[in-house]
């Protein structure tokens, strides 16, 4: 499976970083965090693919009082 309009995956360091990128891409980014959801709904006009995995965000979680 290809992904012709994909010119670019990026994996950033930081969550603001993350949000840098998706803000400056004006819409021709998209979130890719496993995987799948690329293989069941491919990239139609998205250009970027932001690589969230480096982030560690399985590992938020809600305390009992309400913060993260």
């Amino acid at each position: 499976m290809g992904l012709p309009h994909v010119t670019a995956v990026v994996r950033p360091s930081t969550l603001d970083e993350a949000l840098a990128l998706i803000q400056n891409a004006g819409g021709a980014a998209r979130w890719l965090a496993g995987g799948i959801d690329v293989v069941r709904r491919p990239p139609a006009t998205e250009t970027t693919l932001i690589d969230l995995s480096a982030l560690h965000l399985g590992d938020i979680s809600v305390s009992g009082d309400g913060d993260a």
